[in-house]
């Protein structure tokens, strides 16, 4: 007899757990935002830039999370998932010079650009951005 009673009070035990646990998953869950596809291209000087990554931060009230694009033939990128409304846009590991790289960190580039709903296309002159930023 002891042993029964002892499964009841695990079993529920168990049930209680795991109805608690559901709660707490629907309360802390991913939180779902939108995006949007975002292209583009990269160039210095009028040159491509054809290897590096392109990233986009969400500043502003935008919500969502970083987004990556490599760069490749043509200084072409393709983010599939880029967070809607406002991005900060940075540039790592691209042969731009070290000067450049550090202007563009990806934590603390001055290049904002606005991602509407059904996403869009960025040209990026990385000289115009360093004369605006300056």
């Amino acid at each position: 007899m002891a042993r029964r009673t002892q499964s009841k009070i695990l079993g529920a035990a168990l049930t209680l757990l795991m109805v608690s646990n559901l709660g707490c998953r629907e309360e802390l869950g991913a939180e779902s935002f939108s995006t949007a596809p975002v292209e583009g291209t990269l160039r210095l000087n009028g040159q491509p830039v054809e290897s590096g990554w392109v990233e986009f931060l969400p500043i502003d009230g935008a919500v969502g999370i970083p987004c990556s694009a490599r760069l490749g033939p043509g200084g072409h990128f393709r983010a599939p998932e880029v967070a809607v409304g406002w991005n900060q846009v940075g540039i790592s590991n691209a042969p731009i010079g070290r000067d450049l790289l550090h202007l563009f960190h990806p934590l603390g580039s001055p290049i904002r650009r606005e991602v509407p709903t059904e996403g869009s296309k960025i040209e990026l002159e990385l000289l115009e951005e360093a004369v605006k930023a300056r």
